[in-house]
């Protein structure tokens, strides 16, 4: 059984130097684990995922997340509390925990084994250039876009489970800004 236990989880955004980092759009969805044959939930629970997901899933562990675009909150919880799937939810995956290595060399193997569109994909990260870059970034999808927020991630880090401040989220500008 793959649990919440077994998943690397960031922390807030709380002033740290982030130039050089990756940056994604943080998804507003339900965390997912894939373990290469069976897709989990956070709180430990098979995910009965449709076909044609199946399908295009590999065999290796991928943690992501299950969602319906941006506000598509809701969808994504029905589907994954009630096996209720509609054709906008898709499993976007923002690592690759088998893989050894750091967090660069997991997201290139994403990069190179996922399609970025489709019902299984990856999640797009850039390099951010510091908290104006981050800040920037998370205004245009927080207003442009109705999006939750951003995602930084150490291009160094290592996947170990648990809290880490390697994985930052930023859902508001910080007070110091």
């Amino acid at each position: 059984m793959i649990s919440e236990k077994n998943m690397m989880h960031g922390l807030d955004y709380l002033g740290e130097d982030v130039a050089g980092w990756l940056m994604s759009e943080k998804h507003d969805g339900c965390r997912a684990y894939w373990d290469g044959h069976i897709m989990w939930s956070r709180g430990g629970k098979v995910i009965n995922i449709p076909a044609e997901m199946r399908a295009a899933l590999p065999a290796f562990a991928l943690d992501g997340e299950i969602h319906a675009g941006r506000e598509g909150f809701e969808y994504a919880r029905q589907a994954v509390q009630y096996n209720k799937w509609l054709p906008v939810i898709e499993f976007s995956a923002f690592d690759a925990p088998d893989v050894p290595g750091c967090f660069a060399v997991r997201y290139s193997f994403l990069e190179n084994s996922l399609p970025y569109e489709g019902v299984v994909n990856f999640i797009q990260h850039d390099v951010c250039e510091g908290i104006d870059d981050a800040l920037s970034f998370m205004r245009d999808i927080q207003k442009c876009y109705g999006g939750e927020g951003v995602v930084l991630r150490d291009p160094d880090n290592m996947y170990r489970p648990g809290r880490s401040e390697q994985i930052l989220k930023l859902k508001e500008a910080p007070e110091s800004c």
